[in-house]
């Protein structure tokens, strides 16, 4: 996968607001409500937005991860409570990782920075990857399918 918004110009906005975001967001003491230290991370990767009905997928870069969430820039607004589907290649498999959007604010330049907790993950064998109904909203009932 290319890093397209990652890597789209020498010099470009993104990378600027991620240096920018980097400097600024070093604090003097660690956020209260966050269990772990988030290390920085730098991956442009799609993502699946699962409860809209067009299911769309946006492009946003990581910027950091810690064991219970990522934060990330983009270039679309998120509202807390969207919840999103990430796809990363480990080796010979596919980790499906959902998770909520937290929070998600205006930048610098027409980018969003936004944080996300890790609700459910998945491995699956590499081609063979299938997002659970229920993650997409659906239900299998004696009726049939219905949307949760």
């Amino acid at each position: 996968m290319t890093d397209t918004l990652l890597s789209t110009l020498d010099g470009n906005p993104i990378q600027d607001v991620l240096n920018s975001l980097d400097v600024v967001s070093q604090p003097e003491a660690p956020h209260p409500a966050r269990r772990e230290e988030r290390r920085v991370y730098r991956r442009t990767c799609r993502t699946m937005v699962l409860n809209t009905p067009e299911k769309p997928v946006v492009e946003i870069v990581i910027r950091n991860i810690n064991s219970t969430g990522v934060g990330f820039v983009s270039k679309r607004a998120f509202h807390p409570g969207d919840q999103i589907l990430f796809f990363f290649q480990v080796q010979e498999s596919t980790r499906l990782i959902r998770c909520e959007v937290r929070y998600c604010r205006r930048s610098l330049r027409d980018y969003y920075t936004g944080g996300a907790l890790f609700l459910d993950t998945l491995k699956q064998p590499l081609g063979q990857e299938q997002i659970p109904l229920a993650w997409l909203g659906f239900q299998l009932t004696d009726d049939g399918l219905t949307m949760g």
